[in-house]
């Protein structure tokens, strides 16, 4: 486990959301009958979203999604913060590595501020995705260009990315899964319509991040493809510069042996061994033109 998070505050009906010392928080956990395990749990860092039900209150873990500072990020917790929510009958608990939202206006119980903080955890995932589906479109238009050869680089990286993004929104649709067949008290039955429909636009993610994964694997198959074809270019290439040089090695690789009667051979003998390898290495060169070898 990291560190501790860096914040604590409380919600309160007619207050908002105000920060309180840890001890304050502490205290204020005790009274709404949090055990003590599961506040120790809190002050820990976990990295995936989760729900914790004690008897008069619920503990909701978010992953929030940050973005992916520099080229990758290599780990979900180098790209998402996380938010701790205990929810009681009548406040609201939260440990935070980063400041809370304003909440909306009209938000004035519990259940309603664990709709609105849900709600702004899938909302931050939407940029994410929609900058994702540009970089798709942008290698696709790469890859199928016939002028343009793409690198594999850029595209191993937003692979990594949507894979971080999955492992962001699938935890939290699990937890809104298990809050719709929840009956809790310190839930309103109410709040089930508006957790639905923030179910509904988990799901919706889950699906587009999966189609852009499908399309990401299709785009990267082509950069390989690619690259192999380009491979195989120079390949023959590299061939048909060995296939030009044989004749010349050949012919001079014999008038160089160590025979006698080859050193009293006329001065003619030199252009005509010139010429004829020049002729032969011509007629090489002529064939593998033809044969698109260049």
């Amino acid at each position: 486990m990291n560190s501790p998070h860096c914040n604590t505050s409380i919600w309160r009906p007619d207050q908002g959301i105000t920060p309180v010392s840890e001890s304050e928080w502490t205290s204020y956990a005790l009274e709404i009958g949090i055990p003590e395990a599961v506040i120790q749990r809190s002050r820990e860092r976990d990295r995936r979203a989760r729900l914790v039900l004690c008897e008069t209150a619920l503990l909701v873990t978010l992953r929030i999604w940050n973005g992916v500072t520099g080229q990758s990020g290599d780990d979900l917790e180098d790209v998402t913060r996380e938010w701790d929510i205990f929810v009681g009958s009548n406040l609201v608990l939260i440990r935070s590595d980063t400041a809370m939202p304003l909440l909306p206006a009209g938000t004035h119980t519990p259940s309603q501020v664990l709709y609105a903080l849900l709600d702004e955890s899938i909302d931050g995932c939407y940029p994410a995705m929609d900058a994702m589906d540009a970089e798709i479109d942008a290698l696709e238009i790469a890859v199928y260009s016939p002028e343009t050869l793409a690198e594999i680089g850029p595209a191993l990286i937003l692979k990594k990315k949507l894979l971080l993004l999955r492992q962001t929104v699938t935890p939290l649709r699990d937890v809104l899964n298990q809050l719709l067949r929840l009956q809790h008290a310190a839930l309103d039955p109410s709040l089930t319509p508006y957790l639905q429909d923030i179910f509904d636009r988990s799901l919706r993610l889950t699906e587009q991040i999966d189609l852009h994964r499908e399309i990401l694997s299709g785009v990267l198959e082509a950069i390989m493809a690619q690259t192999s074809n380009r491979l195989n270019q120079q390949m023959k290439r590299l061939t048909a510069i060995a296939a030009i040089a044989l004749p010349i090695t050949a012919i001079t690789g014999f008038f160089g042996m160590n025979i006698g009667h080859l050193d009293k051979a006329p001065s003619w003998s030199l252009w005509a061994a010139v010429g004829f390898m020049a002729t032969a290495s011509s007629l090489v060169f002529i064939y593998f033109r033809r044969r698109d070898y260049w």
